[in-house]
């Protein structure tokens, strides 16, 4: 990839579950994963990690999750940056959602949130729990709202297909409004 493909390029903050979950088996969530991986080395986005979210990947990556950051990391596409905890954010994220259970299962993944906000609030995980609780809150959190969450499991071909053309739909998989999305369907 060249400097001006480089400069382009949609940065996606991959959480560690999609490298968790990769691997060689036919399970649906593993060759999901593994999928999602493949399709994101391939394209043109690069991938942008928090120092927390990098010490995630290192605890819980599979074998072929490894593997893929390696070759990331050796064709200079993943890059590590200093991402502060957002205190202002996460009490608001707490104060969108009733249920204490429902709180502490999103302020888990804030430090996704955090990252795909600093970044380029492009954001590929497996854990629909997460989106659908970040989605509730977006309803209250307009900056939440502009992040664009992607499912590798849920919706593995969409998530793919997003991901080759370059993640450039600034509509798709937006946790907030996509009414411009779905008119232009």
């Amino acid at each position: 990839m060249s400097r001006s493909d480089a400069r382009k390029a949609h940065v996606l903050v991959v959480d560690a579950s999609v490298g968790s979950s990769a691997g060689h088996k036919e399970h649906p969530q593993s060759s999901r994963s593994r999928h999602a991986l493949m399709t994101i080395q391939a394209s043109t986005c690069l991938v942008g990690l928090s120092r927390s979210l990098l010490a995630e990947w290192k605890d819980h990556e599979s074998a072929y999750g490894v593997r893929w950051r390696a070759a990331m990391v050796a064709a200079r596409r993943l890059r590590v940056h200093d991402v502060p905890e957002n205190p202002r954010l996460r009490a608001r994220l707490a104060d969108a959602l009733p249920k204490e259970s429902e709180r502490k299962a999103l302020l888990k993944d804030t430090h996704l949130i955090e990252a795909a906000l600093s970044l380029d609030r492009r954001l590929v995980s497996s854990d629909h729990i997460s989106r659908r609780l970040a989605e509730n809150a977006a309803a209250t959190i307009s900056e939440v709202s502009a992040v664009q969450w992607a499912d590798a499991v849920e919706s593995p071909d969409e998530t793919c297909g997003w991901i080759a053309a370059g993640a450039r739909d600034p509509y798709a998989f937006r946790l907030g409004d996509t009414s411009a999305s779905e008119s232009a369907r």
